[in-house]
């Protein structure tokens, strides 16, 4: 019996490692506050120390780079019904934390609560107010139900208009038969 593997010759750099490793970090922090996450001082506090240090010591791209990978990681952790629909989602706080409207690409997962749906798009329509999101690739996979409440198509609408810049847009809902026809 074979095993086909990739090989690499070469090892991965060290700031790439470093990000990885400071990702994980990181996200295990935010782990550890995930009860205060009803109150959002908490994450006010945790956005304006991490996030503050990230702006202000790191480039544009290696802030995109690290978003990026947090986000895969968060893909990659293992789901369970029972626990998500009574604890936020991951993403909320670590996009809450890391997002900035200079990223060029979003790509927001399926999120099972209501509320998290709802505080996502909220931040979103809060941070692009101003000047707007700098995003050209945006993916939204939030709705896996046909049952959108008006609120939540109202604020997505609203969280729409400030992406000016973008050049692909990709909205996934789920639709049920009445939908369809």
């Amino acid at each position: 019996m074979s095993y086909i593997r990739t090989v690499k010759y070469q090892p991965e750099r060290l700031e790439v490692l470093s990000s990885i490793s400071w990702t994980k970090a990181v996200l295990n922090v935010l782990k550890q506050h995930k009860h205060f996450f009803s109150d959002h001082a908490c994450l006010r506090i945790l956005r304006y120390r991490i996030g503050q240090h990230v702006a202000q010591q790191l480039p544009r791209v290696i802030r995109e780079e690290l978003f990026q990978h947090g986000c895969l990681v968060l893909r990659r952790e293992i789901w369970s019904a029972i626990r998500d629909f009574h604890t936020p989602d991951m993403f909320v706080p670590f996009m809450y934390v890391f997002y900035n409207t200079d990223i060029k690409q979003l790509e927001v997962p399926t999120l099972i609560r209501v509320q998290d749906r709802h505080t996502v798009l909220d931040m979103l329509y809060n941070l692009g107010t101003p000047s707007g999101h700098e995003a050209l690739s945006l993916k939204l996979k939030m709705f896996e139900t046909h049952n959108t409440s008006v609120g939540e198509s109202y604020v997505l609408k609203m969280a729409l208009r400030g992406f000016r810049d973008l050049r692909s847009l990709t909205l996934w809902k789920a639709c049920d038969d009445a939908m369809l026809q």
